[in-house]
């Protein structure tokens, strides 16, 4: 009984945070349509693909770890963005209930002063890559996929703090007109 509470409760919260973390992530123009395009291309790899949401998706489709493994990989951007903005607000004692502009993806374009469409088309084309590497890992085993989950979440995480370190486009135009 302990296994199916357990299990009812990693999937109420899966979905829910999916939910969430497309909400959160549709900050700007083009976003969620590229990476939900190639996020959802790359799960026509399976024949299974009926059109539901992404979560239901993976509930419905994870009848092993490799395969949640290879269909959570599909939109390890998301994911990878929404954990670590919560983990660092959390650790910053910010309200986690209140809404906020400190996404990866937020401060490219707001802070940045990138185009949506570039930070959109680059988020796509990192997904592309993970995704294609997702199919590929599948075939070889929870191993492989573990190692390339954890070297995505290493390498997002370093990406995540190298580019917050760049200086905002705004303070940098402010203090010339000053």
């Amino acid at each position: 009984m302990g296994g199916i509470i357990s299990l009812f409760l990693f999937w109420l919260i899966f979905i829910t945070a999916t939910t969430n973390f497309y909400n959160f992530m549709d900050g700007i123009n083009g976003i969620t349509g590229l990476t939900g395009l190639v996020g959802f291309g790359l799960m026509a790899y399976f024949p299974t693909l009926l059109g539901f949401v992404f979560a239901s998706f993976v509930v419905k489709l994870s009848t092993s770890i490799n395969i949640f493994l290879c269909l959570i990989m599909f939109l390890c951007t998301f994911y990878a963005d929404a954990v670590i903005t919560i983990y660092y607000r959390w650790r910053g004692g910010e309200n986690l209930m209140q809404a906020h502009r400190s996404h990866l993806y937020q401060y490219m374009s707001n802070e940045l002063g990138y185009p949506h469409w570039k930070v959109s088309l680059l988020y796509a084309v990192v997904q592309l890559a993970v995704g294609i590497i997702a199919i590929w890992a599948y075939q070889h085993g929870i191993a492989l996929q573990i190692v390339l989950v954890a070297v995505y979440g290493i390498v997002f995480i370093f990406s995540y703090m190298l580019i917050k370190t760049i200086k905002p486009k705004r303070l940098k135009q402010q203090a010339v007109r000053i």
